[in-house]
């Protein structure tokens, strides 16, 4: 599985460090903004127009749960809220992104394996609740799927 350093790289080539973001940012959409953006653009949406606009940073790359803003050599994570998830989501089928007030999250921390919750009634103990990932149609795709993909050895 491809490093999130890898994807940044991708699309940032002088990017040298990933760090956490230290505490969550707002930032301003506005009309000009979203004029600009594009749909399925992780660096060209109007969230990461108004990243660049509003905040000052280099680039930005804002995907369906995850941000980066880019300044230098360092990229800083973020998370996506709930609000800028379904704008986007929006903007990708064709509705459009609306303008306001949305803010990216510093990361939490992840909880340990095995932390998770059990399923009611399982007569097993070990049996963990996974969640099942949905993927919603008519969005951008993942960040993995911005890396080439990885060359097959020939066989003899």
């Amino acid at each position: 599985m491809p490093s999130s350093l890898q994807i940044v790289q991708s699309m940032y080539p002088k990017v040298k460090h990933i760090v956490n973001a230290k505490k969550s940012i707002s930032l301003t959409v506005s009309d000009s903004d979203v004029k600009n953006g594009k749909k399925k653009a992780h660096n060209g949406c109007p969230a990461a127009v108004a990243c660049v606009s509003d905040l000052g940073v280099d680039g930005a790359i804002i995907s369906t749960r995850t941000a980066y803003t880019v300044v230098g050599d360092t990229a800083t994570r973020y998370d996506v809220g709930h609000k800028m998830n379904r704008e986007i989501t929006s903007l990708d089928r064709g509705a459009g992104f609306a303008t306001g007030e949305y803010t990216l999250h510093r990361p939490q921390p992840k909880e340990p394996r095995g932390s998770g919750t059990r399923h009611a009634g399982d007569p097993r103990p070990g049996n963990l609740r996974h969640k099942a990932y949905h993927h919603v149609e008519g969005a951008r795709d993942t960040l993995y799927s911005l890396l080439p993909a990885p060359k097959r050895k020939k066989r003899r």
